[in-house]
């Protein structure tokens, strides 16, 4: 009971779906949906109008029409005589209003009795779902949606996230006019570029997504599947002589006009910590462009330019098209998803997903149901994973599981080895339990439940994660300063210093972890973690004694949910080591922005696996495939290993979320757990082993300028997933041999 009580508390990330806000790049956690969202730092502004109005629902509370600034805040309470028309079983409150011109609208919900949930339909209660947030952060039970709105008349639904929950709550709502300045860019088209040279940002243009801060907008519709790169730069123009732009500038990419479903953004052009990039594959369809910047009340000029470029779509990028055209398209094959939330999924059952689905829905620790709606929790991540898989393999038979502890996702293994599951995709990732050399003693750990999984004829494929930028991995203990008693890190410059600066965000959580190279259980290595604040206080800490006792390991943590955004120190004191090898220390959450990074060491649990039944894949947008993601998880392993195995496409199209809204190894990893489902349909004798050996040795290997360019190399492992032409001879052993050249010249593809 023990064992499982805890597991609530351990904990998981997804990895997938990525947002990228002011520079930094965070991910989905178990603790909700992937919307993320800070509650605005604003003065109070009062009504300029009476909003409340009677109605005819009683669930529903009519606003009224917003015109100019407004602020109002309601209170209400859940029961079971109002309920959620999107979430099913749950309490809500309705309200309604009519934005009279374009405007920046927010919306918070507040409670300390609940998980609050909150959607943004257009028209009434049965309207489209324009926003929905669930705020992810494990602390601060809070939704908040801000966006801008075209006239017309809208529907907040403001539920709770579990069943049951009931209590009362807090909803705000704010609006100013928004002033948009659009235009239209016309038809782009493959090997075409549109530039906009003299372009200028003035105090009556104003940002959609940002406000405060002042934006122009440009549409543009392709009409076939492109590589789009998108390119916003500033100049200096100023006299101060700095060698920098005159504004930082920010990117967004929202689907159709300024109101469309947002896509992706970018602060910061590769390296260029000023100018912003966005490069992405898009499919047929109308786009808009928000050109901004990152502070506000920023005025000048910039330049804008858009290029297409010819791309191939995720399931030709893999060599799956000429199997499908084949008829192997997965039949007969059995796969399981396992994930933390498959919201959304049934309404997807029969078009996107297969009609009839085999389930294992968690409603509590250790307790399950077949039912859909058990599974619809938290947030999409499952359902897109599930929808990508379907794409490589259409007609496999799937399964579906939400685990809620490391022991329920054994349970859950074991369900799938009962039925027969061939193969499972598992994008999510725990905290270390072991020493990363692929084994725990912990009999529940992920670890050892891929070993459970591959002994009973399952293929395991994990996400490798996306802790690339958000890792400090070195293999040996430097302290050149022996009297501070502080590990020292390597900074960009080349020197060292005794603490890591890290930029912690406004009630996003911080978890830290970190391991040292120590017997795991009897570890005789005294490590401590420490955070402070810029004014130099303690404001969180892990001390866990260590002192060869068999049930101590080499392994701190350290939780912290900041009140304010600014800048922190994380140092590591070495208390009793004289000499230490290899250490590693990661925000597990990232949530952060991490002043010294090292990208290599990176990979999460259970993708450092040792077992040759899992295949660890990081990620590569489909539309540019031969650039690794960033942020895609790299090895070594801390014993050595190379890392990750293969990598996938990410950024492709799903229904829940939306046109190129994936990007992470979440969705790298069900790509390369469908061509799995292919391979073993053409070829049903492999074991898990032999189906990850052949899906390495046809991978496409990247050359990338690095120091790790070997075959296979701690970036891309083996290379970018894609199957050869389909063997004549299926069922057959052993393996066949390789059948191309796997480091062609590079090229984009």
């Amino acid at each position: 009971m023990g064992e499982d009580y805890i597991e609530a508390y351990v904990p998981v990330t997804l990895l997938g779906q990525l947002s990228e806000q002011s520079g930094v790049t965070r991910v989905e956690t178990i603790f909700g949906p992937k919307e993320v969202g800070t509650l605005p730092l604003k003065p109070a502004r009062p009504p300029l109008q009476p909003l409340a109005q009677a109605t005819t629902d009683p669930c529903l509370t009519e606003l009224g029409t917003l015109t100019g600034v407004v602020s109002e805040t309601r209170t209400g309470s859940w029961s079971s005589s109002c309920t959620s028309d999107r979430r099913g079983e749950r309490a809500a409150r309705y309200y309604s209003f009519t934005v009279s011109q374009n405007s920046v609208v927010t919306l918070i919900l507040i409670s300390s009795d609940a998980d609050a949930y909150l959607y943004l339909l257009s028209g009434g209660r049965d309207g489209t779902v324009v926003r929905s947030n669930n705020d992810y952060r494990p602390v601060i039970s809070n939704a908040v949606i801000e966006t801008g709105l075209e006239p017309g008349t809208y529907t907040v639904e403001a539920t709770t996230n579990a069943r049951g929950e009931r209590g009362s709550f807090e909803f705000i709502i704010e609006s100013a006019p928004l002033n948009v300045c659009e235009t239209a860019l016309g038809t782009l088209s493959a090997g075409s570029t549109i530039s906009r040279s003299s372009e200028t940002w003035v105090d009556t243009c104003d940002s959609a997504n940002r406000p405060g801060r002042y934006a122009n907008y440009y549409t543009f519709t392709l009409n076939q599947t492109v590589t789009v790169t998108i390119d916003l730069t500033a100049p200096d123009s100023d006299s101060d002589s700095d060698g920098k732009p005159d504004a930082d500038t920010l990117l967004y990419l929202p689907a159709g006009d300024w109101t469309g479903d947002f896509i992706t953004a970018n602060d910061d052009k590769d390296d260029d910590t000023t100018n912003s990039r966005i490069r992405i594959g898009l499919t047929p369809g109308t786009y808009a462009v928000e050109a901004t910047t990152f502070g506000r009340e920023i005025t000048g000029d910039f330049a804008l330019e858009i290029a297409a470029a010819t791309v191939s779509i995720p399931v030709d990028s893999h060599g799956a098209t000429t199997w499908h055209q084949a008829g192997i398209k997965g039949q007969g094959v059995k796969v399981g998803v396992i994930d933390v939330g498959f919201d959304g999924f049934g309404a997807l059952m029969g078009t996107e997903l297969p009609a009839t689905v085999h389930m294992r829905c968690y409603t509590d620790i250790g307790e399950f149901t077949p039912n859909v709606l058990d599974c619809e929790v938290d947030t999409a991540h499952g359902t897109a994973v599930a929808e990508t898989i379907i794409d490589i393999a259409p007609d496999v038979e799937l399964y579906i599981a939400n685990p809620f502890s490391r022991a329920d996702l054994r349970s859950a293994t074991e369900w799938m080895i009962s039925q027969g599951v061939q193969v499972i995709n598992y994008s999510a990732a725990w905290i270390w339990d072991g020493p990363g050399d692929g084994t725990s003693t912990l009999s529940i750990s992920p670890l050892n439940t891929v070993d459970a999984a591959v002994a009973g004829g399952i293929l395991w494929v994990n996400a490798a994660g996306n802790e690339a930028e958000n890792t400090y991995f070195e293999q040996s203990y430097h302290d050149e300063n022996r009297s501070n008693g502080l590990v020292e890190f390597l900074k960009d410059d080349g020197t060292r210093a005794a603490f890591i600066g890290i930029r912690l965000y406004a009630f996003y959580p911080f978890l830290a972890q970190l391991r040292w190279d120590d017997h795991w259980g009897g570890a005789s290595s005294d490590l401590d973690l420490y955070l402070y604040d810029i004014n130099s206080n303690i404001v969180a800490s892990s001390t866990d004694f260590q002192a060869g006792d068999p049930e101590h390991v080499p392994f701190e943590v350290l939780r912290y949910v900041p009140p304010d955004t600014g800048n922190y120190i994380l140092e590591i004191s070495n208390g009793n080591i004289p000499n230490l090898g290899r250490f590693q220390l990661q925000d597990f959450f990232g949530a952060s922005y991490i002043q010294s990074k090292t990208l290599y060491g990176s990979i999460g649990n259970p993708a450092d696996s040792a077992n040759l039944g899992l295949l660890a894949a990081g990620a590569a947008p489909w539309g540019i495939n031969s650039e690794i993601e960033p942020f895609s998880s790299r090895g070594p392993t801390p014993d050595g290993r190379t890392k990750p195995d293969l990598v996938g496409a990410d950024r492709a199209d799903t229904v829940a979320y939306g046109p190129a809204g994936f990007p992470g190894t979440s969705q790298g990893s069900p790509h390369v757990a469908g061509l799995a489902a292919l391979v073993l349909q053409h070829f049903p004798a492999y074991t898990p082993a032999e189906v990850a050996q052949y899906l390495k040795d046809n991978a496409v290997q990247r050359t990338e300028p690095s120091p790790d360019n070997t075959d296979p190399n701690n970036i891309w492992g083996h290379g970018y997933a894609e199957l050869p032409s389909v063997p004549n001879t299926p069922g057959g052993r052993p393996l066949p041999e390789r059948l191309r050249t796997k480091m062609p010249s590079l090229s984009p593809g």
